[in-house]
């Protein structure tokens, strides 16, 4: 693939790194909320929050709800660019993206002792 157009919206939200595709923030008046902006890409400059995420096992398979707020961005309106199905799927896969990363991050998720439940 030779350019990032080529890319789906899914490879393209696997790819992302910190500090160069997206960043984290922490907003002044808000030091328990952790904005997201994105840094690159057709969505460049567009902050969002995620708000409640929830995994739900329906027919054998996990579904994934969240709600999400669109802070800034510089060229759509963003009650508008909150409806766009495009960016829904794009912030959906970057969440998965995040949650994957979390997950790697730690080498042990709870434990086997039924005796010391997990932290």
């Amino acid at each position: 693939m030779n350019s990032e157009t080529e890319l789906t919206v899914e490879e393209y939200a696997n790819s992302m790194v910190v500090g160069v595709d997206y960043s984290f923030q922490t907003p002044t008046n808000d030091t328990q909320s952790v904005h997201i902006k994105f840094l690159k890409g057709k969505y460049a400059d567009t902050t969002i929050r995620y708000g409640k995420i929830k995994i739900e096992e329906k027919d054998d398979a996990a579904h994934l709800q969240f709600a999400f707020d669109v802070i800034e961005c510089k060229d759509i309106k963003p009650k508008k660019l909150q409806k766009d199905s495009d960016f829904i799927k794009y912030v959906g896969d970057f969440l998965v993206h995040l949650l994957a990363m979390k997950i790697e991050d730690n080498d042990e998720v709870g434990t086997n002792d039924t005796e010391k439940p997990g932290v």
